[in-house]
Order: C-alpha cells, then structure tokens, then sequence
C-alpha cells in the first residue's frame, strides 16, 4: 500500500470496500510474482559414494542395570549433600535475620550479660548455628544458640511471639546459660529488649 502511495496510484485514502479491492489489484500487478519451481528428483547414493556414511555403534552401549550398589551410593550421596547444603542456607538465613542481630545488639550492652561473658559477645563455634523455630511471618519465636565472650561461654534461649504483623513482638523468655547458672535477661535494668 505504501508503494502505491507513493507511485502515485492512491491518491485518496482507503475508506470504502471498492478502492481496497482496486488497490490490492494494482499492487499485484506492481509485485513481482514468485515462482516457486519443484524439487529435483534425487538419485540414491551409491554404496561407493564417499558422501554415504554408514550409521555404525563402534562401542557397547552402557548397561543401566550394571553396578547398582554403586549407582544407589551416588545417589544417596547426592541427596544428602543437597539435604545438607539446604539445611546450611536455611541456617544462614536464620543467623542474619534481625531478630537475631537485634538480640545480640541488646545482649553487648547488657550489664548482666557483659559480666557473665565478657565483651566481644559472639556467636561461639566456627559455624554459627540457631537451633529451633524463626517465622516472622507467622510471629513464631522459640531458638536457642550458643554464645560466647572474653570470659566464657554460654547458651541463650528467646521465646517470643505476636499476634499480628503490625504488633511488637511479646518476649515470653529471653535467658542466658553459662555453666550451671540461669540468668533472665528480661529482668537487666541496663537494656530494655523489644523486637
């Protein structure tokens, strides 16, 4: 349609049934036609003929069935990898959330805590782990840890939990363990935990 606008051959647009069916008529006419011819009938290569190359396995197929103790052992090794390497993230997730960061923010400037420990409260292990349940969506607390400082070391415990996402968490239990002594945290007028 553009070239025949610009030929010269539409003038006026294209507004009635009629001036379409005149415009497709020249530009046909305009078009070169294509003529698609048929394919060459091929003969079959000869048996002699280099570009024939003959379909051939030059080595036996592997048995699936063969070595099955050894295929089972890979897969249990497999899976158990990805089962630990799940539980590693999942554990990560659990060390960095800020429920965790706000309770050691609030444990270092514990008086109780910092007497029991000693500064440069931590996580204590070379693979920090927090055992137990850690929703925020559902506003589920309950994990336990293992902490340590310049003086010793020792288990914290903090159960919490809320009603709604807009609510402060309710801190039911915030302790730390060091040796055979109980200390609650929750009762150190030093800091004021709210999560």
């Amino acid at each position: 349609m553009l070239r025949l606008c610009r030929a010269g051959l539409l003038s006026s647009p294209l507004r009635t049934p009629v001036s379409l069916v005149r415009a497709f008529r020249l530009y046909s006419e305009i078009v070169p036609r294509i003529v698609v011819s048929k394919p060459e009938s091929h003969q079959p290569l000869s048996k002699d003929d280099p570009r024939r190359k003959p379909m051939t396995v030059n080595s036996e197929l592997p048995d699936p069935l063969k070595e099955k103790n050894y295929q089972l052992l890979k897969a249990l090794a497999f899976f158990t990898s990805m089962t630990a390497v799940c539980l590693v993230i999942f554990n990560y997730e659990k060390t960095t959330s800020p429920i965790i960061n706000s309770t050691f923010h609030f444990m270092r400037r514990s008086t109780m805590a910092r007497t029991m420990l000693g500064n440069s409260i931590s996580f204590d292990g070379a693979v920090p782990w927090v055992h137990g349940t850690l929703n925020q969506m559902k506003g589920d607390i309950d994990v336990w840890f293992n902490v340590k400082g310049d003086v010793a070391q020792g288990c914290v415990v903090l159960r919490a939990s809320r009603d709604s996402r807009n609510d402060q968490f309710t801190i039911h239990e915030w302790t730390l363990t060091v040796g055979e002594k109980e200390f609650d945290l929750l009762r150190d007028e030093s800091v004021t935990i709210f999560l």
